[in-house]
């Protein structure tokens, strides 16, 4: 990395670093309702979530289309495009599955749902559910002869129903909207049917709707491919023109960093702090120390497929990391990552620009891997109550593993979607879903450190599938 690219990664760091403090100093010493912490509030919101990481939405949808058709422009032949397809998706199967064991075999080896405050949290969950049988008994005595008697963990859902309403409503009418989705209503409404929509409303939509964005790109792109030698060469130069120029969008947005990083920051320590972490500090470290074996298993992939150096590697990834951590998404990430993949790790462009569009939609190792802990850490907190049927057994481990790779492509890479998939799987094993916002006051701050991940895994996807295609014919010059 060059001297410039050291000092501008000192730079975000600090501004990371000083942001986060001085959310948590206001989170710790200024009362929510005073004017200083509301204000502040606003501003940091409005620098960060609002303008910088609003920006980089903004350039998201014209950015994958031209990048993916000006990918396919370079690429030699339609057996190239399909040999390199296929080479990702395999590659992204095998790391998100890897990504899921990891967190299962952390789980199983530090059992957060068993430590200390894990069980307090079950006896104290055992007796809110003795009051509650009482009240209902009570209830069922002077209703005997109602046309429609409740069953006791009706009776349990509409209690919980107005109590999670009123504490996160927001959060909440997320979760029960999901409550009653299957697998396969998962995929075909996540992962068919955006596809299949006119494409100016995916590029219109907010956010844009990335899997609709990149399949009807690569239509494309294959048509022209089939042009005549006159006709095909303008519209890839169109479509290399266009990548150019959000790229220079993408640079002057960068601009700004080092101040939307330091709002970022101090906007989740304001709202968050660490208060949280201490009551979940088993379930955080257990995500936390997988998320680092797994790191750890995408660097040998690099070092050993991709035959890249390792702190070259690292190096060339920091700014990509520091933003995907800021942002918590992937997708508002990706005009950086193809910058700094092509510029920092050389990356061939064709391969940068089909590849990082396809993985920061399909490719969530950070988040499979949460979606396991977060749920076997539930089932060990919560398994085998009066209302949970579910149980840690090797039944649940299984379901809990395959459904955990399976929707992890289907999560919209935007904040907090992964709760999606976390209820989906929750109902698949009989966890009642008002117990998953126990991790609600954690999830914002795993957000970030996953979507990190889930980036990372997209550029060593791109370095081992360049190296691939560098031993074949995929980059030749067509």
């Amino acid at each position: 990395m060059t001297g410039e690219g050291k000092s501008n990664t000192t730079l975000l760091l600090a501004s990371l670093f000083l942001g986060g403090l001085a959310g948590l100093l206001v989170n710790a010493y200024v009362a929510p309702e005073h004017s200083l912490r509301i204000a502040l509030t606003g501003i940091v919101d409005f620098l960060g979530s609002d303008l910088f990481v609003g920006l980089l939405k903004l350039i998201i949808a014209p950015l994958i289309a031209a990048s993916i058709v000006a990918a396919i422009g370079t690429l030699n032949s339609l057996g190239s495009l399909g040999r390199i397809g296929l080479r990702l998706m395999a590659f992204y199967a095998v790391t998100t599955t890897l990504a899921v064991l990891v967190g299962l075999a952390c789980t199983l080896v530090i059992r957060p749902g068993y430590r200390t405050a894990a069980l307090e949290l079950r006896e104290a969950r055992e007796a809110e559910l003795s009051v509650l049988r009482a009240e209902y008994d009570a209830d069922g005595q002077r209703g005997a002869h109602s046309a429609n008697p409740r069953s006791f963990e009706q009776y349990i859902f509409e209690h919980e129903t107005q109590h999670q309403a009123s504490a996160n409503r927001q959060l909440w009418s997320r979760v029960e909207a999901t409550r009653d989705t299957g697998i396969w209503t998962l995929i075909r409404t996540q992962l068919i049917a955006p596809m299949l929509v006119n494409p100016f409303h995916a590029l219109s939509q907010n956010p844009p709707n990335s899997l609709g964005i990149i399949f009807f790109a690569m239509l494309f792109g294959v048509a022209a491919l089939t042009l005549p030698a006159a006709e095909r060469a303008k519209v890839f130069e169109l479509a290399a023109i266009l990548n150019d120029a959000i790229m220079k969008i993408t640079s002057w947005i960068m601009a700004t960093a080092p101040v939307a990083l330091a709002a970022l920051a101090c906007s989740v320590m304001v709202k968050h702090g660490l208060t949280a972490l201490s009551a979940l500090l088993a379930f955080t470290l257990t995500v936390l120390i997988g998320i680092f074996l797994h790191s750890v298993l995408l660097l040998l992939l690099v070092r050993f497929l991709g035959k890249r150096s390792i702190p070259e590697f690292l190096l060339g990834i920091r700014e990509i990391w520091l933003i995907a951590f800021s942002t918590a998404s992937s997708a508002a990430t990706l005009p950086v990552t193809i910058r700094v993949l092509k510029e920092h790790l050389h990356v061939s462009e064709r391969v940068a620009n089909f590849s990082l569009p396809l993985g920061a939609t399909l490719n969530m190792d950070g988040t499979a891997l949460y979606e396991a802990v977060a749920l076997l850490f539930l089932v060990q907190v919560y398994g085998g109550l009066a209302d949970t049927p579910a149980t840690f057994t090797i039944a649940t481990i299984l379901i809990v593993v395959v459904m955990a790779i399976v929707t992890s492509a289907g999560v919209a890479a935007v904040p907090g979607a992964s709760l999606v998939a976390i209820t989906l799987i929750a109902a698949s094993i009989g966890l009642p879903i008002y117990y998953l916002p126990l991790i609600y006051a954690v999830d914002r701050i795993l957000d970030m450190f996953r979507t990190a991940t889930n980036v990372m895994g997209d550029a060593v996807a791109a370095v081992v599938v360049e190296r691939w295609s560098e031993r074949s014919t995929d980059l030749s010059r067509p």
